[in-house]
Order: C-alpha cells, then sequence, then structure tokens
C-alpha cells in the first residue's frame, strides 16, 4: 500500500512499482472525487476484491501513471489489439483458398460470423474474470484462446471444425479488446482517456490497413494455413510483454484470497444463460438474414425459443439468485447509464448498416473492384480515429461532452442524408470520397463523448458491470445492423429486379443476380443495367433505415445530463452492493472498458464493410 503522506508529497507519481506495491496511489491528479462516493466503498486492490492491479480507491479517479510505466504497458497492450485487428483482415482475404480448399463456399461467411458471436457473448465474462483473477491473468487467458483458436484454424481438418477453431478464437478477441480497455482504465485519468482511446484507434486502423495486403502475399505465396499458424508466435510474443511490462499487483487482502473464495463471487449461471441467449438470438439472425430462412423455420423459432428462454432464466437469476450479478438492474434508473447503453446500441446498428452498404453500392452500382472500393471508404476509417482523437483533446482541455455529443451527431445524420443521395449517374465522383468523412467523424466523436457521460455517471464499484452490459448493448446492435441491414437489402432488391426482370428464366436470373453481386460486371449489357439499377434502389433503402436510427441516436442523447469529470461520479441510483470480500473496484476495472473497444467499432465496423465486400468478390470467383 502506498503510505499516507504520498499523495500530499506527489512521490507516488514517481516511486517505483513492484509486485507489492501500486502503480497508482490513492490520490487523484484531478479533483478530489466526491467525499461520500469515496467513502461508500473501501480501498481495493486491482480490480478491486478479486483483483491483480493498482491500489486505487473506487470513489477515486484514478492517478496519470509515469510514462516509464505506462508507455510499456500500452506498448504490450497495443501488440495484442493490432494482432487482433490484422486477424479479422487476414480471414477474409483468405476467404477463397479456404472455401476452395474444402469445396464449402457456401459456410464462407460463417467464418466470420461465428467470431462475432463468440466475441459478443464472452465481452461480459472477461470485465468479471478481471476482478476474479485480475487484469494480467485475464489479458494472458484471452492471449491463450485467441492463440489455441488461430492454431485450430491452421490444423483444422474440415470446414466446420475451422469454424469452431474460430469461435474458440472469438472468446480469445473478446478478452484482448475488454481487458485492454480495462488496463488502459487503470492507469489513465478520466479526462484523458479519450485520448488515449483515439490512439488506440489509430492502431487498429493500422492492423486492419495491413491485413489485406498481407492475406494476399500470404494466400499466394504460403498458404492460407500459414496465415493462421504465424499468429501464434507472435501472440506469444504478446504475451511474453503483457507478463513484463503489465504489473498491476493486488493488495494482500486479495492475495490472500483462495481461488474457490474468488470463485464464489463469480455469477456462472447468469453468465451462462445470458451467453446462450446471446448466442441463440445472433445464430437465429444469422440464419434469417444470410441463409434467408424464415422465422417460421425450425432452425431459426428454435433458436429464438431458446434465446427468450435463457433471457428469462437470466433476468430471474440476476433479480433473485445472483449475490453479484453481472447486470445489476438498478443501474438502468440511472439516466445517464440507460441513454448511453441504448444509445451504443443504435450507433451501432446505424454504423454496421453504414459501413456494410457503402462497399456494397460502390461495387455494385459503380462496378468497382474491392481494391477500388476500399480506396473510397478508406478517408472515412481516418475520419474516425480523427474523431475520436479529436473528442479526446476537447474533453481534457474543457472538461465537459453534453453539447459535442449532439453536435456530432448532428454531423452523422448529416453524412447519413448525404449518402442517400448517391447516385451512380448524377454524382460527382468526389461526392464519393467527401459524404463519408462526416460520417467517420461522427462516429469517432459521439463514441468517445458518450463513453465519457456514461463513465461520469456511476459509481467506481459499479463501473465494471454497468461497462459489461454496455459493451453487449453495441455487439448486440453490430449484430443486429448486419443482419437486419442485409435483410432489408434482400427485400428490397428481390422487389426492384422483379419489376425489372420478367419472362422465362426471369426467376434464376434475379436469384443469381442476387447471390452474385461480384459477378454484375459480366452479366449482358441489358441484365447489367437492370442489376446495378435494382442494386442501387435496394442500398438506398438501408440507407435511409441508417439514417432514421441515427436520428434516434440524437433523440436519445438529448436528454444525457452533463457531470463534471474533475469529481466522483455519483450518480447511481443506489450505492454499490454490499459483499464480502468489498465489491470489485470496477473503477479501475473497466472504466476503461469501452476505451479501445469503443473507439474501435466504428472503425471496425468499416473495415467489416470493405472486408465484405472482398468476400463477395472472392466467392464469385470460387463459383467461377
Amino acid at each position: 500500500m502506498a503510505r499516507p503522506g504520498d499523495s500530499e508529497s506527489g512521490n507516488a507519481a514517481t516511486s517505483r512499482a513492484t509486485e507489492r506495491t501500486p502503480l497508482l496511489s490513492s490520490a487523484s491528479q484531478d479533483a478530489p472525487r466526491d467525499a461520500e462516493s469515496a467513502g461508500n466503498v473501501e480501498s481495493e486492490g486491482e480490480g478491486g476484491a478479486n483483483g491483480d492491479g493498482a491500489d486505487v480507491k473506487p470513489g477515486e479517479e484514478s492517478e496519470e501513471t509515469p510514462l516509464h510505466i505506462l508507455l510499456p504497458t500500452m506498448v504490450a497492450l497495443f501488440s495484442a489489439i493490432i494482432l487482433s485487428a490484422l486477424d479479422g483482415v487476414l480471414v477474409t482475404t483468405l476467404l477463397a483458398p479456404i472455401s476452395s480448399s474444402f469445396g464449402e463456399s457456401q459456410k464462407g461467411t460463417w467464418l466470420g460470423t461465428s467470431y462475432l458471436i463468440s466475441t459478443t457473448a464472452f465481452c461480459t465474462t472477461f470485465g468479471k474474470l478481471a476482478d476474479v483473477l485480475g487484469r494480467r491473468p485475464s489479458m494472458l487467458l484471452a492471449l491463450f484462446f485467441f492463440g489455441l483458436g488461430n492454431l485450430g484454424c491452421a490444423l483444422a481438418p474440415t470446414m466446420n471444425a475451422l469454424i469452431a477453431a474460430r469461435s474458440v478464437a472469438g472468446i480469445g478477441g473478446a478478452g484482448v479488446q475488454t481487458m485492454g480497455s480495462i488496463i488502459m482504465g487503470d492507469l489513465v485519468p478520466l479526462r484523458k482517456r479519450a485520448l488515449w482511446q483515439g490512439m488506440a484507434n489509430i492502431v487498429f486502423c493500422v492492423g486492419t490497413s495491413g491485413g489485406a495486403p498481407l492475406g494476399g502475399v500470404i494466400s499466394a505465396t504460403l498458404g492460407w494455413r500459414f496465415g493462421f499458424g504465424a499468429q501464434v508466435p507472435l501472440l506469444c510474443i504478446s504475451a511474453l510483454l503483457v507478463t513484463i511490462f503489465v504489473r498491476l499487483p493486488a493488495s494482500r487482502e486479495v492475495q490472500a484470497q483462495s481461488l474457490g473464495t474468488k470463485i464464489q463471487h463469480f455469477d456462472l449461471a447468469g453468465i451462462a444463460t445470458l451467453s446462450v441467449a446471446v448466442i441463440s438470438s445472433q445464430t437465429a439472425i444469422s440464419f434469417w438474414s444470410g441463409e434467408e430462412l424464415s422465422f417460421f423455420h425450425p432452425r431459426v423459432g428454435g433458436l429464438l425459443l431458446l434465446a427468450v428462454l435463457a433471457l428469462t432464466s437470466f433476468i430471474y437469476i440476476e433479480e433473485y439468485v445472483a449475490k453479484e450479478p453481472v447486470v445489476p438492474f438498478r443501474l438502468l434508473h440511472n439516466r445517464n447509464f440507460a441513454l448511453s447503453t441504448l444509445f451504443f446500441f443504435l450507433v451501432s446498428f446505424s454504423i454496421f448498416v453504414m459501413s456494410f452498404h457503402m462497399p456494397l453500392f460502390l461495387e455494385t452500382a459503380l462496378l468497382l473492384s474491392p481494391a477500388q472500393t476500399g480506396l473510397r471508404t478508406a478517408p472515412c476509417a481516418f475520419a474516425i480515429s480523427i474523431g475520436s482523437i479529436s473528442a479526446g483533446v476537447y474533453i481534457r482541455r474543457f472538461g465537459r461532452f453534453k453539447t459535442s455529443l449532439n453536435l456530432s451527431n448532428c454531423l452523422s445524420i448529416v453524412s447519413a442524408i448525404m449518402l442517400c443521395t448517391w447516385d451512380r449517374k448524377s454524382t460527382p465522383s468526389w461526392f464519393f470520397f467527401v459524404s463519408p468523412i462526416p460520417l467517420g467523424l461522427g462516429a469517432g466523436f459521439a463514441s468517445t463523448t458518450a463513453l465519457i457521460a456514461l463513465l461520469s455517471s456511476l459509481q467506481k464499484a459499479d463501473l465494471a458491470r454497468a461497462n459489461g452490459l454496455m459493451y453487449l448493448s453495441r455487439n448486440l446492435g453490430g449484430v443486429m445492423g448486419v443482419g437486419v441491414g442485409g435483410a432489408i437489402t434482400q427485400a428490397a432488391l428481390r422487389v426492384q429486379l422483379m419489376e425489372r426482370i420478367k419472362g422465362q428464366g426471369a426467376q434464376e436470373t434475379i436469384d443469381y443476380i442476387r447471390h452474385n453481386a461480384a459477378d454484375l460486371i459480366n452479366l449482358p449489357r441489358h441484365l447489367q443495367e437492370h442489376a446495378v439499377d435494382s442494386y442501387q434502389a435496394a442500398v438506398r433503402v438501408a440507407f435511409i433505415v441508417a439514417a432514421v436510427s441515427l436520428t434516434l441516436t440524437l433523440l436519445v442523447c438529448l436528454p444525457i445530463r452533463e457531470m463534471g469529470l474533475d469529481r466522483a461520479a455519483t450518480a447511481s441510483t443506489a450505492p454499490a452492493e454490499a459483499s464480502p470480500p468489498p465489491p470489485p473496484s470496477s473503477s479501475t476495472l473497466e472504466e476503461g472498458d469501452m476505451s479501445v473497444s469503443e473507439a474501435s467499432v466504428a472503425n471496425a465496423s468499416i473495415t467489416e464493410g470493405v472486408r465484405a465486400s472482398q468476400v463477395r468478390h472472392e466467392q464469385g470467383e470460387v463459383r467461377k
């Protein structure tokens, strides 16, 4: 524990950290937290009762960490984040040779879907694991699953085995993003969190930008299995960096606890039922939108029924059974938390719809290649990073967020309206470059400020589980954006094609055009015109849906209250739940839970849109 005089003398900020001494003193470099909030919860170790890190009081803001500790730690975290970003793009680039080698191209899309489902289902699990096992062990566990999944992909004998291995890698991907954010939250004060969030977003951009060309080289020379296998030693290096530099020692009380005692505070039943509900619902959505099965099909209907039963069980367990619930429902009475959670669902839905359909429009309406499409969408991806960093600078300078949050939402709405006006015949070429940029700036800025709005309104002891729920909401919004947006587009495309193509063999032609977007350029001239016009009209419907969703995000954010960032965030409707041992210090745990992941979500969704265009192109090549 830090000496009582350290916070006053300032020595805590420069003293050498060891496994037995905290990196952060108990006093904040910013203005002290509210005394009442600070008194609710006693000082805990890293992650609180079950943590593994700095001795930071839940009622106080984290003190700024010395650079000689912060920078090596960030290097270790960013090494894992960049590998996670690189992995996603590699898989999309290698999809065509993978499908060809197994002769099952119809299952290719499940390589990405299985990963996304696992990531969504296990994000809250790692938020709790950080309390139970500690920061560094949880991060190493995430890297273990990530490496195990990639090793399984490299050795997979069948397509089904490869899909299962991608699900395992998704568990690790959820942990890498979540734990990176949590550890950043331990080390960076709230006012500077957004700035580091933007830096993490740039790192993610570098990984996604380098993945496509690297995947192309690997596919042409070394084979797709090497693309997965080569990540394993890199992940081992990242794990070594985490082991060396991520040193957030636990308090003596935490170190004295047995593993059994820690597990007693782990809501296994709640996490299990929530995971079943998430996996079942997302798989049902994938069957409905991707394989065009009706809601009454046994696969879809059965999975939705299972999801409802699991969700009902989860609510009952959290409300009446769990001693330390993963999701304390009392938090929903907190205005900023409830509205911010809804915001992240809506903005993720909107961004995923836009980012998946921008490449689709460019590739089908303008008949651009995947490389040209990537060039057109790149400015939007980089604008997200700029928006996030700008938000960090603004919040650090002024300590306020509400006005900027509303203005950034307006900027995104303007961009969505501009995209709704896209026309292949009348829109100038430069407009396709410029119009998505405000969307990136607004999304990056809004995601950062909404994160700060949530963090500033909760008690420290509630932040871990609160951020876990918000993280889940964000991922569900992304999945719904992909599934619902795709289903709406396909329905509109079917109607448009049926109006334009008639006569003998019309249905076969329509089905071919709907499922082979990459082959439009090879169609006869008269069919190509019909197909291009139909795709343009169908994608415009998706753009309109996204614009409406973004308008709802603005309305949701209007009632959010401005909270001071230099004092305790004690706006929770009830004090932190008391339970022996003391409740997890979610302050340090997931105060930054969204720091990396929320910063990169919009950026990741833009990247996913480019990936989707590549997948369509490569699957078309496989079919030919």
